[in-house]
């Protein structure tokens, strides 16, 4: 299949409320599309600007799939059509609701469904109460996001050169679990004038091969200092880690 046609998930396999509620006092994030999640939860966690990037076409259309909804579902026919999603194999517009939300997804996503829709399977990821927004959550959503988040279609190793400005988050998500040491310094290296002076580089760690604790590295050109910060654990869930790598500089 085409590298670009990689299925994506209906649900994300990270505690989204956790990760994205663990620095509030970020306002611009670069985050992996995944399932559409990480953005949404940012949005309801403080942050006033969210550019989402992802090397599979079908993320950009799960993640407006989840916005376009916020405007035409509520919370309960929210979840049954994530579930539904999760569970579908075949078709995805046999799933619940989906055909009320077609017409009104931004163009983009629409072009890519009408191109590859045959290739438009979900992959299964586990069905956890927690990944999905509360009730409450949901209503904030729906107040906070009103426009689709944008999308950067690249590969880690090529978002650096799609991207301008800087962030105080740029999340990798679990993508260097798959990553050589080597490459991963040089994404690292390539994203680093991104970051703001205090900014992040989060990588939710799940298959962590490396001692992230002896990074440390400062540009004699630049001046740009930047370095491990600290490993946080989710509290009651100690396979959810994030490693924390941090511009001081």
């Amino acid at each position: 299949m085409n590298q670009d046609l990689v299925p994506a998930y209906a649900i994300s396999n990270e505690n989204q409320r956790w990760i994205t509620s663990r620095f509030q006092n970020a306002k611009r994030i670069l985050t992996v599309t995944g399932s559409g999640d990480q953005a949404m939860f940012y949005s309801i966690n403080g942050a006033a600007h969210v550019d989402t990037y992802d090397i599979a076409l079908f993320a950009r259309v799960i993640q407006d799939i989840k916005t376009t909804a916020l405007k035409i579902l509520n919370h309960n026919e929210y979840c049954e059509l994530i579930e539904s999603l999760n569970n579908t194999y075949g078709d995805y517009r046999a799933a619940k609701h989906i055909a009320r939300l077609l017409p009104h997804l931004p163009g983009d996503s629409i072009k890519i469904l009408n191109k590859y829709g045959q290739y438009a399977n979900f992959n299964r990821g586990a069905m956890y109460p927690e990944h999905l927004p509360t009730r409450d959550e949901y209503a904030r959503m729906q107040t906070t996001i009103t426009q689709p988040f944008n999308f950067i279609h690249t590969p880690l190793n090529k978002l650096h050169e799609k991207i301008s400005g800087q962030y105080d988050i740029i999340n990798v998500s679990n993508i260097f679990d798959t990553v050589p040491g080597p490459e991963q310094l040089q994404i690292m290296s390539n994203l680093l004038p991104h970051l703001s002076v205090g900014g992040r580089l989060l990588y939710i760690a799940q298959m962590s091969k490396y001692n992230y604790s002896t990074i440390q590295y400062e540009d004699p050109q630049t001046g740009i200092k930047f370095g491990y910060e600290d490993t946080f654990t989710h509290p009651t869930q100690p396979d959810i880690k994030i490693i924390s790598l941090q511009r001081s500089r």
